[in-house]
């Protein structure tokens, strides 16, 4: 978890899906009008997760942030980061691919490089990841071919896939990792969570009674 607080109510926000399987843990989800989805709810998992909007501008929290993503744009929720998205429009439903994984999916036992070097430093919050890869960015040029090859391979899961999108998780992974934030502005970064999450508690302690911006 990137930046825990030890209360009840951020561990009821935990999904209790099982993403994936120990064997291959990462799946990837495609949830469009017919599915009826107005919102994704706050919650948070042990995975990490890329979600690229589809369709129309979503309202997406990601940890303290919250900006607008529009169609073709990739946001990163890292591992045990408080997400949520919501369509701007309310008239319309969610329109949004995900591919959800989990970072011992990305490397070996503690003595991989990579985890040591890179996914470790991400999880503790010392390397803050983009959250969101605006579509006509350099980034997004490059790790948009990535996603939607990945995204295919696991739908359609052809002879030897597996070998495919590991790497081409790995290669995403690194590309955000090459545009990551360093040790000092994630750390501002997670005291700036750390308060939203304690806000959050607040709120769905107090919720009966009026609440003010300035006590939250």
């Amino acid at each position: 978890m990137v930046f825990p607080i030890n209360t009840s109510e951020f561990k009821n926000m935990k999904e209790s899906r099982r993403h994936g399987d120990e064997l291959l843990p990462i799946v990837q989800y495609c949830i469009g009008p017919e599915d009826g989805f107005s919102s994704v709810d706050c919650h948070w998992h042990s995975e990490m997760e890329l979600f690229r909007v589809m369709h129309g501008t979503v309202t997406i929290q990601c940890g303290p942030s919250l900006f607008e993503a529009h169609e073709g744009d990739i946001a990163f929720f890292n591992s045990g980061e408080l997400h949520a998205a919501v369509p701007a429009d309310s008239t319309r439903d969610l329109f949004f691919r995900a591919i959800v994984f989990s970072p011992d999916y990305l490397c070996g036992a503690t003595n991989d490089i990579l985890r040591v070097k890179y996914v470790s430093p991400v999880m503790n919050g010392e390397l803050r990841l983009p959250s969101l890869i605006r579509q006509g960015t350099a980034l997004h040029e490059r790790i948009s071919p990535v996603f939607d090859a990945v995204y295919t391979l696991l739908q359609d899961r052809p002879p030897f896939f597996e070998f495919s999108a590991k790497s081409g998780m790995v290669s995403a992974f690194g590309m955000l990792v090459e545009n990551g934030e360093a040790a000092g502005a994630a750390q501002r970064h997670g005291a700036a969570a750390a308060s939203i999450k304690k806000a959050i508690q607040h709120i769905q302690e107090n919720y009966r009674t009026p609440l003010t911006i300035d006590r939250l």
